[in-house]
């Protein structure tokens, strides 16, 4: 996620308009904070984060060091100053210096509390991340990235019950983002929960409307969670958006798993015809075999491992493919 692209829905209403958009990631919405949460944040203190958020990083630099030379406290110009150690220096350790001192003079600083949980990520220190995070919240909460940025950290240090209620709780701020769903989901098939992660999959499909990868990473979560008949379900959804031969693959590969090997014979041979890859072929070749249908199954294990050397040669796909060919000689 671009953290300086987050600045304008940080900073006061002097920054203007409604921010630049992410590239990635979900779209935080935040209440702009009041002049208490900024510590009362001089002009010249928000002149350096305006032209930081612009990059403008000599102008951002100057300007910040121009207000720090007058009050070494301002926590305004050090958030202004560490981002452009982080973002233009990449000097993370005198990046992370800045935010710190900017949280000491003001913790209800979000911006800083956002900037530096993120970093500590970067720097694989996750439980000092979720310290930061925790901290973040009790002075702001609702704030969807530190939920994010904590849910982030917690799965870093191995803790997914715990990152998946993270996850929910940003979920549950945003429920129109879909996106996050997923990322529930996800978390959720992490620390064992397969029944939570496929409710979280089967929302994110009723919402994902004509979003394609929301309705391709759902029915992959729903296959992963158990829930074939869902899987199926999402991915008709999105065959009725756009015939694509990986698609048909996957909904077989589900309705195999359902029992349906009619229906899954029939999607293969639709994916073949407009995908004839490996993996196409190896899973037409293991739905014949467990149709005992030896000619078919030899036929697509052969072009399955045909297929996977002309793409890298030695995969375990045609290793295996060679296999189930032998098996149905």
């Amino acid at each position: 996620m671009n953290r300086v692209g987050l600045l304008c829905a940080l900073l006061l209403a002097a920054c203007g308009g409604t921010g630049p958009t992410q590239a990635e990631g979900p779209k935080p919405d935040l209440d702009k904070p009041s002049k208490a949460e900024t510590g009362g944040a001089s002009a010249e203190a928000m002149a350096a984060l305006e032209a930081a958020e612009k990059k403008d990083y000599d102008g951002a630099k100057a300007k910040a060091e121009a207000v720090l030379a007058k009050n070494p406290k301002d926590a305004v110009a050090h958030y202004a100053r560490g981002i452009v150690s982080e973002q233009s220096e990449k000097n993370l350790d005198e990046a992370e210096k800045h935010y710190r001192a900017a949280l000491a003079s003001d913790p209800k600083l979000v911006g800083a509390s956002i900037f530096l949980s993120a970093l500590l990520i970067d720097k694989k220190n996750f439980e000092e991340a979720a310290k930061v995070c925790r901290a973040g919240l009790e002075q702001n909460k609702g704030v969807v990235e530190l939920h994010l940025n904590l849910a982030s950290a917690l799965h870093g240090a191995g803790d997914h019950a715990t990152s998946a209620k993270a996850y929910g709780n940003a979920a549950a701020l945003k429920p129109e983002d879909v996106e996050l769903k997923i990322w529930h989901g996800e978390e959720l098939l992490e620390a064992g929960d397969k029944d939570g992660a496929a409710k979280q999959f089967k929302n994110a499909t009723s919402k994902a409307g004509k979003n394609m990868s929301v309705l391709k990473l759902a029915g992959l979560g729903l296959a992963k969670a158990g829930d074939f008949t869902a899987c199926v379900g999402t991915f008709d959804q999105a065959i009725a958006l756009k015939a694509d031969g990986p698609l048909y693959t996957e909904r077989a590969i589900c309705k195999h798993k359902a029992g349906d090997l009619p229906g899954a014979r029939k999607d293969l041979d639709e994916a073949i015809k407009l995908d004839p890859s490996s993996k196409s072929y190896f899973y037409a070749g293991r739905v014949a075999e467990d149709a005992k249908d030896k000619k078919a199954c030899f036929k697509f294990y052969t072009e399955a491992a045909k297929a996977a050397a002309a793409s890298k040669p030695g995969t375990k796909v045609e290793e295996e493919a060679k296999k189930g060919a032998d098996r149905c000689k």
